[in-house]
């Protein structure tokens, strides 16, 4: 009896995942996708177990280094049902996470919520950083009174509409990015990344208008298989919010997407203190998930401080 790593190819992988059954991340479409426009490798990673599939993740791979390409993207992994409360997947992990260290000198993965064991990246010398995200389920629209209040509102010169000219939204989100002072490198790859999710059928536009004019915008990344929803972009509407205009494209968005059969909405940023609030008020769960990553140069750093501070104090133990 035991484990086995290997390294697999894309249609193997998709063999053993079911492809068509994954969840977005983990999608042929938007692994190639992601993959062209941040020019990343694959990496293909499965553990059996007697023969067995435990565990198989894809990982992208830039030089020596397994990353994730920006924070809007989870992790995606796929775990051997009959095995995924037992000691197997832990083991299995362990058996993944010594071979990366083998090859790469740093490693970075964006963890799902599903993932809520993160203790084999400690045991494997880890960094562990805990981040949140705000879950809203769309079973029942319920809101804050003060967001109830607004969307009860009748504002005529406010329109919504969606997947709507790609030019346009993304001049208005390139902008948004510009006053956020984001990188002009990361905003041509924001561009690319969603535009080519986009063209592939993996994201939706939902646009407000006043009196015709385009205001505000939320690009939506859709999961038609796990019926949920990310909102990765939503810009502002400078002029508006005293008027209500943020909630009710909010609630445009989340009723049209519960209308089109999905059930959940990641509505991501609950770990910036002012989007959270507003978050909040749409009455979403809060949800912990993992960043870990790893660093050969610094386990190492850390390994030869914990050297010298054994013999300091065998030192100072024998001077006493």
């Amino acid at each position: 009896m035991s484990y086995k790593y290997q390294e697999i190819d894309i249609e193997r992988w998709c063999e053993i995942t079911k492809e068509g059954e994954v969840g977005v991340f983990g999608s042929k479409e938007f692994l190639l996708t992601t993959a062209e426009v941040y020019k990343y490798n694959f990496l293909f990673c499965l553990v059996t177990y007697n023969g067995n599939s435990i565990l198989t993740v894809p990982l992208f791979t830039h030089k020596s280094k397994v990353t994730f390409p920006n924070h809007y993207f989870y992790q995606f992994v796929w775990q051997n049902e009959w095995e995924k409360e037992s000691w197997s997947v832990l083991d299995a992990w362990d058996v993944l996470l010594k071979q990366l260290q083998s090859k790469y000198t740093e490693i970075k993965i964006r963890l799902p919520i599903s993932v809520t064991d993160s203790r084999p990246f400690i045991w494997n010398n880890f960094d562990i950083n805990i981040k949140y995200t705000y879950i809203k389920t769309l079973v029942d629209l319920c809101y804050h009174q003060n967001i109830k209040r607004i969307v009860k509102k009748e504002k005529v010169e406010y329109t919504f509409k969606k997947n709507c000219d790609w030019d346009e939204n993304w001049k208005f989100h390139n902008e948004d990015l510009n006053s956020f002072g984001v990188r002009v490198i990361h905003k041509s790859s924001y561009m690319k990344y969603f535009k080519g999710l986009k063209d592939s059928g993996l994201v939706q536009v939902f646009n407000a208008y006043h009196n015709n004019v385009f205001l505000s915008s939320i690009l939506v990344i859709i999961d038609r298989r796990l019926k949920t929803a990310y909102f990765p972009l939503i810009g502002t509407a400078d002029g508006h919010y005293k008027s209500g205009l943020p909630a009710m494209l909010y609630n445009y968005t989340l009723t049209e997407l519960k209308s089109e059969g999905f059930e959940t909405v990641d509505l991501v940023g609950a770990n910036i203190r002012n989007i959270a609030k507003y978050k909040s008020k749409f009455l979403p769960t809060l949800f912990p998930f993992f960043e870990v990553s790893y660093s050969k140069r610094a386990v190492f750093a850390k390994t030869k401080i914990l050297k010298i501070k054994k013999i300091i104090g065998k030192i100072l133990f024998w001077v006493k």
